[in-house]
């Protein structure tokens, strides 16, 4: 089985150590799946980083890698961080400016529905993106948190992807829907029709405007008109 993450998130190794280890974890997927079903509506913007969320009150906030609040077990990030990411690692929750990555997960859209498969969104990224080596965005199955599996290659978009296209101010827009919106194929992640799907903004050394809070995202706005 190839790791269904992005490859570039592990140095180019076409299946890491994580998802070797889950291929014996078939059962608890099982199990497992109707769990993300049912708690990824609720959680808003998630940010895996530790950082304080926005609309997520089921994490808890800051997120610490032992998944305690006020000296407490919170087992329901605890179980989301297993269905989702599979394990979590000392500098997921660390501050390093320059260093690292850090990640921010999206599960509903800016008027808080579920993102939706058959409908097309846009995403705003402010000038100044604080990534000093990249950023990306990737689309997932809500029912399996692997890839969606789509006619693109990969279902991400980011600062490597050939031909993406910068404003003027260099802020970005990122599209998602099942048809790219004409002339932004290169900005684009395909999702499908019927399906629901969430999506993981990943910087990889991110600089301090992201720790600080003066930059953000924007939010996932659904489109008035799908693309032909």
């Amino acid at each position: 089985m190839l790791c269904q993450c992005p490859p570039l998130a592990h140095s180019g190794h076409s299946e890491c150590t994580a998802h070797v280890r889950f291929r014996g974890f078939s059962g608890a997927m099982r199990f497992l799946n109707p769990y993300g079903r049912a708690v990824k509506p609720t959680l808003g913007r998630l940010d895996l980083s530790g950082n304080e969320a926005d609309e997520a009150p089921v994490i808890g906030q800051p997120l610490s890698l032992k998944f305690e609040q006020n000296g407490v077990l919170n087992l329901d990030p605890k179980d989301l961080f297993f269905f989702y990411a599979t394990g979590v690692r000392p500098a997921m929750t660390e501050k390093m400016i320059g260093k690292g990555s850090q990640y921010a997960g999206a599960f509903v859209d800016a008027k808080g529905n579920p993102l939706d498969g058959g409908k097309t969104y846009r995403l705003h990224m402010p000038p100044n993106i604080p990534a000093e080596e990249f950023w990306s965005f990737t689309a997932y199955d809500n029912q399996t948190r692997s890839m969606l599996q789509t006619d693109q290659r990969f279902p991400a978009v980011g600062s490597l992807t050939k031909g993406l296209l910068v404003n003027a101010d260099g802020s970005v827009d990122v599209y998602f829907g099942p048809k790219a919106p004409v002339g932004k194929e290169n900005n684009w992640v395909q999702t499908i029709p019927g399906k629901g799907w969430s999506t993981l903004l990943r910087l990889y050394s991110p600089l301090e405007p992201w720790f600080n809070k003066t930059w953000r995202p924007g939010d996932i706005e659904p489109m008035l008109r799908t693309p032909l």
